[in-house]
């Protein structure tokens, strides 16, 4: 396994570790939903690096420990994570307000929002923030609850002629 994929699972491994000391590697892939083998791949990375230590306990186990080097690692990544999520937000946030914008220069004043979900609540927010009108949120799966102040409806009772955002 190369030190890229790896790189990427190193967060909620040390999260399980930090969360228990006295975990095996089964229980650490079964907290995280990482296979066996590649959590395997990370400890062994994790203890190259410095960043956890490995004690051995009764029955063949082991006990892994943040050292403080690895607890400063931990924070940097994730720092990084909250980062690049906060890029990803914010992309996705500019994609948004210029779809919304495209409706109203398309001569739109109301939008019926399809699906569900953070894309969903991206556009509804993007359409707060440039003035176009939510007639409603439509969806299949979801029909019947309520979503950011909505009832959520089946999309074949969308009005016809009515200008549809599909999330």
């Amino acid at each position: 396994m190369s030190l890229l994929s790896i790189e990427k699972y190193r967060l909620p491994v040390m999260d399980a570790i930090e969360t228990s000391s006295e975990v095996s590697q089964r229980d650490i892939s079964e907290r995280t939903e990482i296979s066996l083998g590649v959590v395997n791949a990370v400890l062994k990375d994790l203890i190259h690096r410095g960043w956890i230590r490995a004690h051995q306990v009764p029955r063949k186990r082991y006990a892994y420990y943040l050292t403080p080097q690895g607890i400063a690692e931990k924070a940097q990544i994730a720092i990084g994570v909250f980062e690049n999520s906060i890029h990803a937000y914010t992309q996705a946030r500019g994609l948004a307000d210029t779809h919304a914008q495209n409706f109203l220069r398309e001569g739109n004043t109301e939008v019926a929002l399809v699906g569900n979900g953070p894309k969903l609540e991206l556009a509804y927010l993007a359409c707060l923030q440039v003035g176009l009108k939510v007639a409603g949120i439509f969806d299949d799966k979801t029909q019947g609850k309520i979503t950011l102040g909505f009832e959520v409806k089946a999309q074949s009772s969308i009005s016809e002629g009515l200008a549809c955002w599909k999330t």
